[in-house]
């Protein structure tokens, strides 16, 4: 029988590929943190995943707390908070105050444990609004939330 040295150099180019498809690529990372502004939490940095569920739901206020759907929510970068107006102020310049209803693409988690860097208050202050079963709203990072408007009466 007679082996042949010609069939390993492919053959190793496909292992080399099948492993390489299968290790991390260096940009497929997650680099974010998340910080508290008021009432909001807010998640600055980049994120190579996002989530598939839609958060939405009723914006909320309990003089602590930003709610949506009676979850804190974890937002993207750039949302600020109007204390005057009672509204979120998403990343687009579009209002959601109090009583509105918001949808976005991101998903829910327990807020223990934050991303690496995250502020210290981070994770008691979505442990204190969190409802019963404990789960936070996380917009993803790159989404832009959306008002619905209300249906005609």
């Amino acid at each position: 029988m007679r082996s042949s040295s010609r069939s390993a150099p492919p053959l190793m180019a496909v292992v080399a590929l099948v492993l390489g498809a299968c290790s991390p690529h260096p940009h497929d990372t997650d680099d974010f943190r998340w910080t508290v502004n008021g009432p909001l939490v807010i998640s600055h940095g980049e994120s190579a995943t996002a989530a598939d569920a839609k958060v939405a739901g009723v914006v909320g206020y309990d003089g602590r707390c930003v709610t949506v759907a009676d979850r804190p929510v974890v937002w993207p970068e750039g949302t600020t908070w109007d204390e005057k107006d009672q509204a979120v102020v998403l990343p687009d310049g579009t209002r959601a105050p109090v009583g509105s209803v918001i949808e976005g693409g991101g998903g829910y988690r327990q807020p223990d444990p934050a991303p690496q860097g995250s502020d210290e208050g981070v994770v008691p202050m979505l442990e204190a609004c969190a409802g019963p079963t404990g789960e936070v709203a996380v917009l993803n990072l790159a989404s832009s939330p959306t008002v619905v408007p209300e249906p005609p009466g």
